[in-house]
């Protein structure tokens, strides 16, 4: 899981420093380990990706043999919604820069889709499950939060 999850996060980074990227959302921060949940007023925008869950799809006995695992990741970005304010719309602040900074983000996994992660060892597929928009309170700090949910197929060799 971790070579999977230190692929997805180098991915993020690439991704976040094109123009296309930072046009909609200007990420400063490093995309993090886990969402760390209370941070910074300034470090809001983030991106965050986080193991969510591991399934054994098959599995074969021997030493020669191999797991077939499924691996639930999220990808999480975050934003202040204070920061987006405009009074004079009628939409909630950030929910517009949060649907296309996911768009581009499931756009760039679409393209690692057909790569599979860039030739990943072990690496047989990567699908987007779902994408999800949530208001949260932290800290007395009014964010929101787009969710990502991925699928990632990994086989992986016996070891002794």
């Amino acid at each position: 899981m971790e070579q999977v999850i230190d692929k997805i996060i180098a991915e993020l980074e690439d991704l976040k420093a094109t123009e296309e990227f930072s046009d909609v959302l200007d990420v400063e921060v490093d995309v993090k380990l886990d969402d760390p949940g209370l941070v910074l007023a300034d470090e809001y925008p983030y991106i965050f990706v986080s193991p969510v869950n591991e399934t054994p799809l098959s599995e074969t006995i021997g030493r020669a043999g191999y797991d077939v695992q499924r691996l639930e990741i999220i990808i999480g970005v975050v934003i202040n919604a204070s920061d987006y304010f405009d009074p004079a719309v009628s939409e909630a602040s950030g929910v517009r820069e949060l649907m296309k900074a996911t768009t581009l983000i499931r756009k760039r996994l679409r393209r690692l889709k057909k790569r599979n992660l860039d030739n990943l060892q072990g690496v047989r597929n990567v699908v987007v499950q779902s994408t999800g928009y949530e208001p949260d309170l932290r800290d007395n700090i009014f964010v929101r939060v787009a969710i990502v949910t991925i699928a990632v197929e990994r086989q992986y060799q016996h070891e002794d």
